[in-house]
């Protein structure tokens, strides 16, 4: 199996995650369960299973018309099950936005 990107893990893992999370693991059938068990062994098996914090961080852009018109850095901060933080820019202060579970705060 082709070892997957860092960014198609984290991908993987919320999709699956988010699936697991809404109980419907008992409706998969025995040929998807195969695929997801497969899929779970080539990220890690039980070392990725008991994943419980993330970082990530990249560059974002914002496009108007086809044209670049914005661009700026940010980290992101996921806690499974249901918390995550993205502070947005370079600064030692940074804007940020936080979720858990249905609610959410913006920091400026």
């Amino acid at each position: 199996m082709p070892r997957l990107s860092p960014i198609r893990q984290i991908l993987l893992a919320v999709v699956f995650l988010s699936f697991t999370a809404n109980g419907h693991a008992q409706t998969i059938t025995p040929g998807a369960r195969q695929i997801l068990d497969a899929m779970i062994q080539a990220l890690g098996g039980q070392k990725f299973l008991s994943v419980r914090e993330i970082q990530t961080s990249g560059r974002f852009f914002l496009f108007n018309r086809g044209e670049i018109s914005q661009s700026d850095v940010y980290t992101t901060y996921i806690r499974y099950p249901d918390a995550d933080r993205t502070e947005f820019g370079k600064d030692r202060i940074k804007p940020a936005r936080i979720n858990r579970g249905d609610e959410g705060w913006t920091i400026t």
